[in-house]
């Protein structure tokens, strides 16, 4: 496996993607007339930078800055008065210490020079990029490389100065964490759904929010000896069933957890009259890598699991397939 090169470069392009997100960049509800109709991504008004050595103070951030852009020494340009600037250093680089896997742990740091006004919006820029990479790994190529990158920021310190070349400003450092791992299948690139009639009569595809999923396929062979050979044989499958062990939490709001329950304690119980069929196929629809299975489903075994302590409700399925 080829091993990537990842730089302060690279850092300010995933940034880039993350940030520009139109699930992230929505547009701000102000009554300021400058903000109206704009979105968070342009009112920060960001300009990103990476230098070969990070700079150790504010005061070395904000002359380097001013070398890259001489017409932040103009203070009566009402443009320069709008734009941010946010300087992307490497902190620390950690590789697994493997010739075949590339992995790594990455630590930036991001020391944005903004407004105070924007520092509310910056504040939410990041907390929604937390909540929205929470559990996700974001595919991302660098130099031709595809890859999977865990992503999240730390919270944002500031330093308020006095006037200066945008106005009344702040620095804000913001720490961001990286772990970039190889293009490997994981849990974000499952969905399992199971189908249920609505109120209105209609069929619709309610998801489940599993722990984990294990699917095997169980064979039934035959051995056929070689007519030039019986001492040796061949085999052949005569059959297949697929096997679905999944589990998940007691959600008391998700539909299909809700019937799961009642069709698995009621089968026993004595004060129903309706049992439920023990052979009641359902339908389920998994998909894995945006290519979607629908398969006819029984249970097989059904295990509910509840302690004397904090943790949740757990449920364990078995289903196998049938018509």
């Amino acid at each position: 496996m080829a091993k990537i090169i990842f730089t302060a470069d690279t850092l300010i392009q995933i940034l880039q993607t993350v940030f520009n997100d139109e699930d992230l960049d929505v547009v701000v509800d102000s009554s300021r007339n400058a903000w109206k109709g704009k979105t968070i991504n342009e009112i920060l008004n960001v300009s990103y930078f990476a230098f070969k050595h990070r700079a150790n103070s504010t005061k070395e951030i904000r002359e380097a800055i001013i070398t890259q852009d001489p017409t932040l020494t103009n203070v009566s340009m009402l443009e320069v008065l709008q734009r941010s600037f946010c300087l992307v250093s490497i902190s620390n680089i950690q590789r697994l210490f493997s010739p075949d896997i590339d992995q790594l742990a990455v630590e930036g740091t991001l020391q944005f020079w903004l407004q105070t006004e924007k520092i509310k919006l910056l504040e939410s820029l990041i907390e929604t990029a937390n909540i929205m990479l929470c559990g996700v790994k974001l595919p991302i190529n660098i130099d031709g490389e595809n890859r999977k990158a865990i992503l999240f920021f730390d919270n944002i310190s500031t330093i308020i100065n006095e006037e200066d070349e945008i106005g009344e400003s702040a620095f804000a450092t913001v720490n961001v964490s990286l772990m970039i791992s190889p293009n490997v299948v994981n849990y974000t690139d499952y969905k399992v759904e199971f189908a249920i009639t609505n109120d209105d009569n209609e069929v619709e595809y309610i998801a489940l929010p599993i722990t984990s999923i294990a699917i095997g396929n169980s064979m039934v062979p035959k051995s056929i000896p070689f007519a030039n050979d019986t001492s040796r044989s061949n085999t052949i499958n005569l059959s297949n069933a697929t096997l679905f062990t999944i589990s998940f939490d007691g959600y008391a709001d998700n539909a299909i957890i809700s019937h799961f329950t009642d069709s698995a304690l009621s089968k026993a119980a004595t004060n129903v009259e309706d049992k439920p069929d023990n052979n009641v196929l359902y339908t389920m629809r998994l998909t894995r890598l945006e290519k979607s299975y629908i398969y006819n489903l029984r249970f097989k075994d059904y295990n509910i699991i509840t302690k004397n302590d904090t943790g949740n409700e757990t449920h364990t399925v078995s289903f196998t397939t049938g018509r």
